[in-house]
């Protein structure tokens, strides 16, 4: 078994916990009783993610903890990414800063975040890359190196994907 499929597991386990919890149905009309309410994610004081549902009141699981940066190891690592946009960055490197194993981190970051850290970083590029393409005249090729993409092609490829059309395309259609 995969760690994601491991995690997916856990994760729907957790979801599945309020109505596990709940009284067993009516026999007489066989009909669940109805829940008091919805699941909620709330944040601790640390930073940490907690899965709370008011069927779940005084049970031993009441209040699960999910595993999140506290907020300082948040600023410390989007203000790593932001300032480092346009070179290489590790997540071994981001996890030094946060004080925490890569591991650990990427996992924290992404119950945080709700994306990868790789994830979020291209997001960072992207965004970059779209001010920059918007404020400036810049060949598409230098705008991809500023950004930290390693080639025009992988800029554009990585474009495509999450905004649907190529920079030159997304360029032309803002300047109209």
């Amino acid at each position: 078994m995969s760690a994601s499929s491991g995690i997916r597991s856990r994760f729907r386990t957790l979801i599945k916990l309020p109505s596990l919890l709940r009284p067993p149905a009516d026999e007489r009309t066989g009909t669940m009783p109805p829940s008091k309410g919805e699941l909620t994610i709330g944040q601790g004081r640390f930073g940490e993610r907690i899965i709370t549902h008011p069927d779940m009141a005084g049970s031993p699981i009441a209040g699960i903890v999910v595993a999140g940066l506290a907020p300082w190891q948040q600023r410390r690592a989007t203000d790593m990414m932001q300032a480092r946009l346009g070179g290489p960055l590790t997540i071994k490197e981001i996890a030094r800063a946060c004080q925490i194993t890569p591991s650990h981190f990427a996992r924290a970051f992404r119950g945080t975040f709700g994306r990868a850290p790789y994830r979020y970083l291209t997001d960072l590029r992207i965004t970059e890359a779209k001010r920059q393409m918007m404020e400036t005249d810049l060949p598409l090729t230098t705008i991809a190196m500023m950004c930290g993409f390693t080639d025009q092609s992988h800029f554009t490829r990585v474009f495509r994907r999450l905004v649907g059309t190529s920079p030159g395309l997304w360029r032309q259609s803002f300047r109209k």
